[in-house]
C-alpha cells in the first residue's frame, strides 16, 4: 500500500503545481521584495483533499504521506473522512458513509490508506463501492530499480508502470453463493472497460 500512497503523493504534487485539483481555497500572501525597484507578489493556492485513514497501518502511511506533502510545501485543506471497518460497524452495507461521497465529489481528490472489509456485515468491500463510485478504473504501479538497494534484479534499469484495470472482471464484486458450500462470481469485462 505505500506504493499506492506514493503514487497519490507524486499525482497530488504534479497537480498542484499545475493548479489541476478539484476545488481550491484561495489564499493570497503578498510579499514585498525589493528586486531591482520591482515588487513580487507571490500567491498560494490551498488545495481540498478528502483523507481517509483506512485500517490497521492506513493511519500509520497515511500520515507520513502528510507529512511528506506538508514538507514539499503543497497547502492542503484536509477533509477527514470515514469508510471501511468503522462504517460497516455502523451498519452501512456499502463500508463508505455518504459524509464520505459528498467529500469525495466535492475534492475530486483523496488520499486514501488501506480498508479493511470486516467479515460478516453483509457489504461489499468498501474499495470496490468507491471505484465503481467514481469510475477510478485503473489501479498504477510504478516499479523502478533503485540505487543501492541490491536484488536479483540489479543492474537491469527497470523503471515501469504497470496499469490493473479493477473496475470491471472479477473487481465488479458480483456474487453470491449458490449453496452453503459453493460461492459464485460472475467475471464481467464490457466493450467499454477494455
Amino acid at each position: 500500500m505505500p506504493c499506492s500512497i506514493t503514487i497519490l503523493v507524486r499525482v497530488g504534487l504534479a497537480l498542484a503545481e499545475q493548479g489541476g485539483f478539484g476545488h481550491s481555497k484561495q489564499n493570497t500572501t503578498i510579499k514585498q521584495k525589493t528586486l531591482d525597484r520591482r515588487t513580487s507578489v507571490q500567491q498560494t493556492t490551498q488545495h481540498a483533499v478528502t483523507l481517509i485513514p483506512g485500517d490497521g497501518i492506513g493511519p500509520e502511511v497515511v500520515g507520513a504521506a502528510q507529512r511528506v506533502i506538508e514538507a514539499a510545501g503543497v497547502q492542503i485543506a484536509w477533509e477527514t473522512a470515514e469508510a471501511s471497518k468503522k462504517v460497516f460497524e455502523k451498519g452501512i452495507a456499502s463500508g463508505v458513509a455518504r459524509e464520505t461521497m459528498e467529500s469525495l465529489a466535492s475534492t475530486k481528490l483523496a488520499l486514501k490508506g488501506p480498508l479493511e472489509t470486516p467479515i460478516g456485515y453483509g457489504g461489499k468491500s468498501a474499495n470496490v463501492t468507491l471505484r465503481k463510485l467514481f469510475e477510478a478504473f485503473a489501479n498504477i504501479r510504478l516499479v523502478r530499480e533503485l540505487p543501492g538497494v541490491i536484488t536479483p534484479f540489479s543492474g537491469r534499469g527497470i523503471d515501469l508502470a504497470v496499469v490493473r484495470e479493477n473496475v470491471e472482471d472479477l473487481y465488479a464484486g458480483i456474487e453470491h453463493d449458490q449453496t452453503p458450500d459453493v460461492s459464485q462470481c460472475l467475471k464481467l469485462i464490457s466493450h467499454k472497460g477494455t
